[in-house]
C-alpha cells in the first residue's frame, strides 16, 4: 500500500504488537473478576485473534499490493482478448479479406494474442 508505516514483520509479545523498532500498539489485557470466568475466556480469546490481526497487517499491506497489479494486468488482458474478439467480429463479417485462410489467419492471430495476454497474469 500507499501509507508509510512501520515495516514487517510485526509481532504480538503479550504485551502488545511489536516491529522492529520497538512497540506499534498495546493490547489491552482483560481482567478476570471472580463469577465472571467465562467473559474473561471470551474476551482472552479476542485479545489473541485481535493480536494476530493486527500483527498480520504488513502481510496484508504486501498481499493487497498484489492483488492490485494482478487485477491491473487482468484488466489490461480483457482489453486485449476484447480487442481479438472484435478483430474475429470483423473477420466474420467479411470487413477483412475475404478469403478463408485470411479469416483463419486472423482467428489465429487473435487467439495468440489472447494466449500470450493470459501467460502473463495466470500464476
Amino acid at each position: 500500500m500507499k501509507d508509510k508505516h512501520t515495516p514487517g514483520p510485526w509481532r504480538d509479545d503479550n504485551y502488545g504488537i511489536r516491529g522492529a523498532g520497538g512497540y506499534i500498539c498495546a493490547i489491552h489485557w482483560p481482567h478476570c473478576y471472580e463469577g465472571q470466568e467465562d467473559r474473561y475466556q471470551k474476551e482472552m480469546a479476542e485479545r489473541q485473534g485481535d493480536a494476530r490481526l493486527i500483527a498480520s497487517a504488513p502481510d496484508m499491506a504486501t498481499e493487497i499490493d498484489r492483488l492490485r497489479a494482478s487485477n491491473a494486468e487482468l484488466i489490461a488482458a480483457l482489453v486485449v482478448a476484447f480487442e481479438a474478439m472484435d478483430r474475429m467480429r470483423e473477420c466474420a463479417e467479411g470487413k477483412h479479406v475475404g478469403s478463408e485462410s485470411e479469416i483463419c489467419y486472423q482467428l489465429n492471430l487473435a487467439q495468440e494474442i489472447v494466449q500470450a495476454e493470459l501467460a502473463k497474469v495466470q500464476p
